[in-house]
């Protein structure tokens, strides 16, 4: 199989393709490439998994703000011109049975699958235009695209693959849920090594630090807390974009919390101080799974979390999770405050949450259900490439 990744670092997409490669080689033997754009921490551990890896460059069919269409065009005609000179030739000597995409936000895979003639599998992880995306073409093309360049689509959530691409009758799509290896020994954070510094009731969110992730929400979530008289520190650790930042660093000190909220760089292993915190809390209002959530149930941690997003299809409010909502601080606030008035509410929640997040998340049905799809794939003819290819695509497609 091989795999075209959007990025090469460790967010939550990234992470969750490590899983599924690793689980494909060690438990079903199958031998991965993974093509990756740059350089950066997911590579070496693609390789000490076993997989091959392929580097090249290439853009997104999209950004975070509108951009002019001569600017679109050059990045696309670069992109497109480096997977079919570069990438296309490397990928045809591999002698592959399934070509994936791990992303919506990158058609490549698609296309060197139909350029060879192998079947390919869109696996959307994120929800497209409602996190802020915006696409180099309007998104009805987007979707047809994906729906008619693909042999079979995975979708982060129950809901993700009908939002995204409506069109898709129920026998070709289905859900994909990550199964998350937590280490069996966490190195213990507490005194000096502690990732916090105050007594009192310790928040952690790990998420990329930019406007996407709402991260205000937590923070004017603590500013109400501390106005409440409760003891509360937050620790959000993740990428960071300078601006955003910036943006928060000057809420921080206007709400007189630089004591009690503090940002960290990205962790590769955030379990450390996920284990160290009391309570995971997320702020994005926008989800398709919510990786971090994951990680916090697994390791029997009470989560809070915005309601109405794809947290809603494995957490439930008030069993295993508390829910509020979304954009809300004063949502959040009260149900971290909750939490502190009711120590033994965090327990409960934490071992049921674990509970259900095993049972769930498991390697079955993550790598075992995609392999099997992929070997039904393998022994069928190929879907028919019918699309209409959008036009900042048709370098030689």
């Amino acid at each position: 199989m091989c795999f075209f990744s959007h990025l090469p670092d460790l967010a939550g997409a990234e992470r969750s393709l490590l899983d599924l490669v690793t689980h494909l080689i060690e438990d079903h033997g199958v031998r991965c490439t993974v093509v990756v754009p740059g350089d950066g921490p997911l590579i070496p551990l693609l390789e000490a998994a076993g997989a091959g890896v392929l580097h090249t460059e290439y853009g997104w069919w999209c950004d975070v703000e509108l951009v002019p269409k001569a600017e679109a065009r050059r990045r696309m005609d670069e992109s497109v011109a480096r997977l079919y000179e570069q990438i296309i030739p490397a990928v045809r000597k591999l002698d592959l049975d399934v070509i994936c995409t791990q992303t919506i936000v990158i058609p490549y895979g698609a296309l060197a699958a139909t350029k060879l003639g192998k079947p390919h599998i869109w696996n959307l992880r994120e929800h497209g235009e409602a996190m802020g995306f915006k696409f180099f073409w309007p998104f009805d093309e987007v979707s047809a695209f994906i729906r008619d360049r693909s042999d079979f689509v995975y979708g982060a959530n129950a809901r993700l693959c009908e939002q995204i691409i409506p069109s898709l009758r129920p026998e070709e799509h289905d859900v994909l849920s990550p199964a998350i290896d937590v280490p069996s020994e966490i190195p213990d954070t507490r005194g000096n090594s502690s990732p916090f510094g105050v007594d009192g009731f310790h928040l952690a969110e790990f998420a990329t630090i930019a406007p996407m992730k709402r991260l205000d929400v937590a923070i004017n979530a603590v500013g109400d807390l501390t106005r409440r008289g409760r003891s509360v520190e937050l620790l959000i650790a993740g990428d960071q974009l300078p601006d955003y930042v910036a943006e928060l660093d000057q809420l921080i000190h206007c709400s007189g919390l630089e004591d009690r909220v503090h940002l960290e760089g990205f962790m590769e292993d955030v379990f450390p101080a996920m284990a160290a915190a009391d309570a995971v809390v997320i702020s994005a209002p926008v989800h398709a799974l919510g990786r971090t959530a994951v990680e916090g149930m697994l390791l029997g941690k009470p989560v809070v979390y915005p309601l109405g997003t794809g947290f809603d299809d494995y957490l439930e409010d008030g069993i295993t999770g508390l829910g509020y909502a979304a954009r809300d601080p004063h949502a959040m606030a009260d149900r971290i405050d909750l939490l502190i008035r009711s120590p033994g509410l965090g327990r409960e929640l934490g071992l049921r949450a674990q509970v259900a997040a095993r049972a769930t998340f498991t390697r079955d049905g993550f790598a075992g259900k995609f392999y099997c799809r992929a070997l039904a794939l393998r022994d069928r003819p190929v879907k028919r490439r019918t699309a209409t290819v959008p036009s900042l695509l048709r370098y030689r497609s």
